[in-house]
């Protein structure tokens, strides 16, 4: 059959979801840039798995195979506003810090360089949208250097 020509309203086109638990990701870019309103900063980290992973199970209740290189993305707020003071954003910026490189400097943060292609395990979660949105996201809790197995 032609798959040009073949009816493809019911193929599922949804991002799937890590399921939830330990998982080993790189560092695959770190940079800096604007929300979507433009009135703030963002650091924002890349990460993507290094292993093979197991999906949420879908609408159908199928668990499928997500091959290493499967994307989550972090963002950091790093401009001040009444909610989010420059204690909290250093705060922020130090536990980044320690998550990924296991260290913490006290002189500032470090050159986004010293980030790319570092290993880290965390816990993946799924955080629900409650409010119809975005769709259900994985996020990232409890990041770690990656441990020496």
């Amino acid at each position: 059959m032609n798959l040009l020509t073949k009816d493809l309203s019911n193929v599922d086109i949804s991002r799937p979801l890590l399921e939830k638990g330990l998982t080993r990701f790189e560092v695959a870019e770190v940079k800096v840039e604007k929300s979507k309103d433009g009135l703030k900063d963002l650091l924002v980290f890349t990460f993507k798995t290094v292993f093979k992973a197991k999906s949420r199970p879908n609408k159908d209740g199928v668990v499928t195979d997500i091959n290493p290189g499967f994307t989550i993305i972090d963002r950091l707020t790093i401009t001040t506003s009444e909610k989010r003071d420059e204690s909290l954003i250093e705060k922020d910026l130090s536990q980044r810090q320690v998550e990924i490189l296991g260290v913490q400097k006290r002189e500032g943060f470090l050159p986004l360089e010293q980030y790319l292609h570092k290993h880290v395990d965390a816990l993946v979660d799924i955080e629900v949208d409650k409010e119809g949105k975005y769709g259900d996201q994985n996020r990232l809790r409890k990041i770690q250097p990656a441990s020496r197995l």
